[in-house]
């Protein structure tokens, strides 16, 4: 069954990259920043999805008429905008299916299309008082301050890393793993943001 939204209207459970991309744009953030929002909350798994594929990448065999949950995958830890096919809903390289998955698909395939649970969109990347849209009795930046809070732990834990270090994460030499994770936490504090893992801060700074 739909669920309805906050603004009066029906979602489906169920939404393409596109359809997800609107709703969450319409809350008064840049495409580019919804996209890798969407693409956060995807690798981190913060958002469940289904797919359907298309074609094996080595084999050519075909898998027809078959939908499989995004638990049946391994989702790349890093997804960024230009991974992705939103007006396809689909990623632009095969995905892997591991073999204690299914020992039959076992392997790379690509991807037909994704779809997200509505549901997950709207609890993780559009702000629970104010719908789609940013009411008159929330000002744009407290939205984008709601909106930074709601944002999936390494889309956070990224955007203080880029604050923190403009010119490109030190290497480890020179900043060692401790220190960056500190960095970070300490910084997220200092925003009055949700704590992140080190796990997730390292890979953030891909360096996991």
């Amino acid at each position: 069954m739909p669920d309805q939204s906050k603004s009066g209207q029906c979602v489906p459970r169920w939404e393409r990259l596109a359809s997800a991309l609107t709703r969450v744009t319409n809350g008064g953030i840049t495409e580019y920043d919804a996209k890798r929002a969407i693409c956060d909350a995807i690798a981190d798994r913060a958002i469940d999805i289904r797919l359907a594929l298309r074609q094996h990448a080595t084999k050519g065999t075909t898998a027809h008429d078959r939908v499989f949950a995004g638990t049946d995958v391994e989702i790349p830890t890093h997804l960024g905008p230009e991974d992705m096919d939103f007006e396809n809903s689909r990623p632009l390289k095969p995905w892997s299916i591991p073999r204690e998955k299914n020992r039959y698909l076992a392997g790379r395939w690509h991807i037909d299309w994704i779809e997200l649970s509505s549901a997950d969109v709207t609890k993780v990347l559009i702000p629970a008082s104010s719908g789609d849209q940013p009411s008159a009795a929330m000002p744009r930046d407290r939205f984008r301050q709601h909106r930074s809070k709601a944002q999936p732990a390494r889309g956070r834990a990224l955007d203080v890393i880029n604050a923190l270090y403009p010119d490109g994460v030190p290497k480890q030499a020179t900043e060692p793993n401790k220190n960056l994770c500190y960095r970070v936490a300490a910084r997220l504090r200092e925003l009055k943001l949700p704590a992140v893992s080190d796990d997730t801060i390292l890979r953030a700074a891909r360096r996991r």
